[in-house]
């Protein structure tokens, strides 16, 4: 989790990863657990065996806001996920 400061904002282009569950997984912006925005991975990222997956995204979180993954693991057997996003700050006014 990353949150982000009061004068800039965080742009994330690429998430990469693989979980070994069926379930679903999001990109998510919060503040004290109540959701900003949030975006769904495609579902090669929950193939229910660990096999790599990579897209690319563009996903925006507000100053102030906290960044994490969401995960639901909707299978009747325990799992994980290994997952990374990569983007950048920009300055805000």
């Amino acid at each position: 989790m990353i949150t982000v400061p009061q004068n800039q904002g965080l742009v994330i282009e690429q998430v990469s990863g693989d979980c070994n569950f069926s379930g679903i997984i999001q990109l998510w912006a919060y503040q004290s657990g109540a959701s900003s925005n949030w975006q769904y991975l495609p579902a090669n990222f929950l193939t229910g065996v660990y096999s790599p997956a990579s897209t690319p995204v563009r996903f925006y979180v507000n100053p102030g806001l906290d960044f994490d993954f969401y995960t639901v693991n909707t299978s009747a057997f325990r799992g994980a996920c290994l997952l990374s996003a990569s983007g950048y700050y920009i300055d805000l006014p």
